[in-house]
C-alpha cells in the first residue's frame, strides 16, 4: 500500500506527488489553438470544442527573442569601433595643435610706455585754460 508506514514516509510521498502534479502540465507542452465562435469572439486554448475544430488553427507560441541578433550585434560593434577611432583621431589632432601652439614663441607684450603727446592732445586736454595749454606745449618742446 502507498501510505502504509510512518508519517514521515507519508509526507515524502505527498511531497513527491504534489511536485509531480505541478510539473506534469509543463511537461506536456500542448499546442495553443485559436478559434472563432458563432458570435465572432476569438478564443485561445489547448482544447477546441468539436463544432469549431474545422475552423481552428494552431498558433505559434514561440516566445519572442530578446536582445539583438548576431548581425545587429556585429553592426553595433562596427559603429562603436568606428566612433572610438574618430574620438582617438580628434584627440590626437587636438594634442598636435596644442603642441604646435606651445612651441611657437610668445607674441611680444604690448608696450606700457605712454604714447607721445602732440600739440593736438594739449589743445584737447586744455580747451579753456590757455596758461595750462602753453605749459603743455612747452613740455612737448622740452621732451622732443
Amino acid at each position: 500500500m502507498l501510505y502504509s508506514g510512518n508519517t514521515a514516509q507519508q509526507t515524502k510521498w505527498r511531497i513527491l506527488l504534489f511536485a509531480f502534479a505541478l510539473c506534469s502540465p509543463l511537461a506536456v507542452g500542448g499546442e495553443i489553438v485559436k478559434w472563432v465562435d458563432e458570435h465572432g469572439k476569438v478564443h485561445f486554448g489547448d482544447r477546441v470544442p468539436e463544432k469549431y475544430k474545422k475552423q481552428s488553427e494552431v498558433v505559434d507560441a514561440e516566445a519572442p527573442m530578446l536582445g539583438l541578433t548576431e548581425e545587429e550585434l556585429e553592426a553595433q560593434q562596427r559603429l562603436t569601433t568606428e566612433y572610438e577611432r574618430q574620438v582617438e583621431r580628434n584627440r590626437q589632432r587636438e594634442k598636435s595643435e596644442a603642441e604646435k601652439i606651445s612651441s611657437e614663441p610668445p607674441a611680444p607684450a604690448p608696450s606700457k610706455a605712454k604714447p607721445k603727446m602732440t600739440r593736438e592732445d594739449c589743445r584737447n586736454d586744455h580747451p579753456s585754460i590757455t596758461a595750462n595749454r602753453v605749459k603743455c606745449f612747452n613740455s612737448l618742446e622740452e621732451d622732443g
